[in-house]
């Protein structure tokens, strides 16, 4: 959000957010029913994991999602 800082994590090499995206691409973020990731699905996926690695470390980071009101949900990747 616009007013939290991006939370950083030296094991993790980079931020959060971009380690959660990072995940979701890489097949995480993919539902058992389909072998594949959506914009909806990552946007589902980085908002929970990124509440799990920022209560790891004490701390709050709530990412934003927008969507144009003509966006379709469409495919990222095929893991």
């Amino acid at each position: 959000r616009f007013d939290q800082e991006a939370l950083e994590d030296r094991v993790l090499g980079h931020g959060i957010f971009t380690y959660a995206v990072v995940e979701g691409l890489d097949g995480k973020a993919a539902v058992a029913a389909k072998p594949e990731v959506s914009t909806k699905d990552l946007a589902q996926y980085v908002a929970k994991r990124v509440a799990e690695l920022a209560k790891a470390m004490r701390a709050e980071q709530e990412p934003q999602y927008f969507k144009g009101r003509d966006a379709d949900d469409y495919v990222l990747v095929r893991p």
